[in-house]
């Protein structure tokens, strides 16, 4: 990484009148002026030349700044969007990572040794990115001051095309497109340790996708074709986990997730007791009956379901239950084995691990098709349908 004299850009309202950072520019001052928190990634083709204009606006939508670059057209794009984070804005520009002030637009780091086109990106919970070039490097890691952390070139010269990455949970996750010895096999998952940047393991799509079509097929044959079914990555290891609703009490829900060393690994639930925080890796198991009621939550760690907490709440005799005055059941509530006052605290108490307000609950999103006799929406399918996107 580098760092040059500073180029002042002076704040206008028109785009004629703002000047272009220099490429090279960079600061390292305290920001001066208004930052720009609204912006617009403008990439296009004309005579054979890809070319990105991004401007930046201040939340009364004054014109504060604008990034030009081009690039000769090639099949790779040689501009990626990371976006705003901690003081910056984030870009690849023809194989650099770029920061730029968000007052004047003027460069804080460039890293030229990312060398990486049509390239994907992920941030880890201390401020460093990490980064994959569709055709090369494999992986590379930067930190927030613009220094190389680790350059991988070619990860394993049998895998190519890498067009995804994401970390979790200090585990970096890569996808590979193509595997040069097995072409019909489709997407190759890598994960690796975000700190020695050893390979942990690697999952053929194939073989995650074959575990949960063995499990559907049967499902079915002992006579519960009428399943509802949804695929999302909870945990972000690249390997979506597989909801599966019955919709009797009976057969309650399963959330099952797959690794390479466990295989395919289940938690039961009661029938529409499924919701999740998105990118948290976190699961709420929550039901019960007869005034009897609870909620745990779930992470996935090390390829199983790990129970973090749970509390649960109900009538001490379900056989005699007491009303209040307004008609409503006298409960005692526990969180993590302790006695709490009431509802509201135990609400509390719930909130504080898993976010109400911001969890995801297919069914709560999903709307009821009476023809089909399901729900339907947010990603929810039936028999045939899931087995179309597995196979």
């Amino acid at each position: 990484a580098t760092a040059v004299p500073a180029v002042t850009v002076t704040p206008a309202e028109t785009a004629e009148d703002v000047p272009t950072p220099e490429a090279t520019s960079a600061d390292t001052s305290e920001l001066q002026g208004p930052e720009a928190v609204e912006f617009e990634w403008d990439k296009g083709y004309a005579n054979s030349r890809e070319l990105l204009e991004l401007r930046a606006k201040d939340e009364n939508g004054n014109l504060l700044w604008i990034y030009k670059s081009d690039s000769e057209a090639t099949q790779l794009s040689s501009f990626t969007d990371i976006g705003p984070r901690d003081g910056c804005y984030y870009l690849v520009d023809k194989g650099a990572v770029v920061a730029l002030r968000l007052d004047d637009g003027s460069e804080v780091w460039r890293n030229d040794e990312f060398g990486g086109y049509s390239a994907s990106f992920a941030w880890d919970d201390k401020g460093r990115l990490y980064l994959c070039g569709y055709y090369g490097p494999s992986l590379f890691a930067v930190d927030g001051s613009g220094k190389t952390i680790k350059r991988i070139g070619e990860l394993d010269e049998r895998y190519a095309w890498a067009h995804s990455i994401s970390w979790a949970d200090g585990v970096v996750t890569l996808h590979f497109e193509l595997d040069m010895e097995d072409t019909d096999n489709g997407d190759t998952v890598f994960h690796i340790n975000a700190n020695t940047f050893e390979v942990i393991d690697s999952v053929r799509s194939s073989e995650w996708k074959q575990a949960y079509i063995d499990r559907i097929e049967m499902d079915y044959v002992s006579g519960m074709e009428s399943m509802t079914y949804r695929l999302q990555d909870i945990d972000g290891d690249g390997i979506p986990e597989l909801y599966q609703e019955t919709w009797v009490t009976a057969g309650g829900s399963q959330l099952f997730t797959y690794s390479h060393d466990k295989g395919l690994q289940v938690l039961w639930m009661d029938s529409m007791g499924f919701s999740y925080q998105e990118k948290e890796n976190l699961i709420r198991s929550s039901g019960g009956r007869m005034d009897h009621y609870y909620d745990e939550i779930y992470r996935i760690r090390n390829g199983g379901f790990e129970l973090v907490i749970s509390g649960e709440y109900g009538s001490e005799d379900n056989t005699q239950v007491q009303y209040d005055s307004k008609g409503d059941p006298i409960y005692q509530y526990f969180w993590n084995g302790e006695k709490v006052e009431n509802w509201e605290a135990y609400e509390a108490e719930l909130n504080e691990v898993f976010s109400l307000g911001s969890e995801h609950a297919p069914l709560k999103i999903a709307t009821w098709d009476s023809a089909k006799g399901s729900y339907v929406g947010d990603g929810l399918m039936d028999h045939s349908e899931v087995l179309e996107a597995l196979r």
